[in-house]
């Protein structure tokens, strides 16, 4: 059996597991998942990733299986082609600025000689949710909502940083909106200082979550103006690309009744044919996409088309 590991990293956690390549299913008692405080030093940030990854190789029967190695989903900015972090002014991960995933994760993992190939997390996603849903769509793009704003454009399966209706480096975290770029607004962060600004509640150690378990109505509000937001910013690409589906995922995609009625109306209003897919199960779709890194043909399409932020 030709086996992958596959990592999902978010913003506070890392989730690994080994994944058949065949069928897509995960690997008996395998599958982990780890808190990460992105504030810590790089060694201990490293370690804690390797402490996942380890869990989930040692899961995989060597004596029976083939483990082609491990692929690592990753959100941006991230050199993916050389596997260097590249994360400076984005409140997350700075103290792995400049410094190679490769090589570090290379001391701490028990099998220091296995292959390791990063995607970004957005990008991994989308590859998950359409190998998952068995798709015969040729466009979709699919956005993470949660500590940052992910998001990948897909013909065919395949994440694009080129061509028709895609932009620069076929990422939308780092694109002009408003008094600021996307990822300012499309973020937990976002979600919390409006409500704070909206109140003139203390939000100091809140989560979203909470927000709404203890405000839900104003809650309601601070969702409207994140989905009218989200419209805006949204349409052109959905438009340009000629979208088929549009998959959204991440923690904030789990509170999607607060705005997912929003965006309808906005793709039926401007009469585009995009049909909308929430996926709750991100972290694990988002293994799944990392791990196919290690299908040979998957590989050779992307391999040279990596983006370098």
């Amino acid at each position: 059996m030709n086996i992958a590991i596959g990592a999902d990293i978010g913003g506070t956690h890392i989730t690994s597991a080994a994944i058949d390549l065949d069928s897509f299913s995960v690997i008996e008692n395998s599958y982990y998942n780890q808190k990460i405080d992105n504030k810590s030093t790089k060694e201990v940030i490293l370690k804690q990733w390797a402490s996942c990854l380890n869990n989930s190789i040692n899961a995989v029967d060597l004596n029976s299986n083939h483990l082609l190695g491990v692929g690592i989903a990753i959100p941006g900015p991230f050199d993916y082609a050389n596997g260097i972090g590249k994360y400076e002014r984005n409140d997350k991960y700075e103290s792995l600025y400049n410094v190679s995933i490769i090589d570090g994760l290379a001391r701490e993992i028990q099998n220091s000689n296995i292959k390791l190939r990063f995607l970004n997390d957005a990008s991994s996603f989308g590859v998950g949710s359409d190998l998952l849903e068995n798709l015969n769509e040729d466009h979709t793009i699919a956005i993470t909502l949660g500590t940052g704003f992910g998001a990948t454009f897909l013909k065919n399966k395949v994440p694009l940083i080129t061509g028709n209706g895609v932009p620069e480096n076929g990422c939308l975290w780092d694109k002009d909106f408003k008094d600021g770029i996307a990822d300012d607004y499309f973020s937990t962060r976002w979600l919390i200082n409006h409500y704070g600004g909206l109140t003139g509640n203390d939000t100091a150690g809140c989560g979203v979550k909470e927000l709404i378990d203890s405000d839900p109505e104003n809650m309601k509000l601070v969702f409207t103006d994140f989905a009218n937001n989200l419209c805006e910013f949204l349409y052109p690409h959905l438009k340009a690309f000629d979208t088929d589906v549009l998959f959204i995922g991440g923690n904030i995609a789990k509170a999607s009744s607060y705005f997912l009625d929003i965006l309808e109306d906005c793709i039926a209003e401007g009469k585009l044919k995009t049909k909308i897919r929430i996926v709750t199960e991100a972290e694990k779709v988002g293994v799944i996409g990392a791990a196919y890194l290690f299908n040979p043909g998957f590989w050779d399409r992307i391999r040279t088309e990596l983006p370098s932020i």
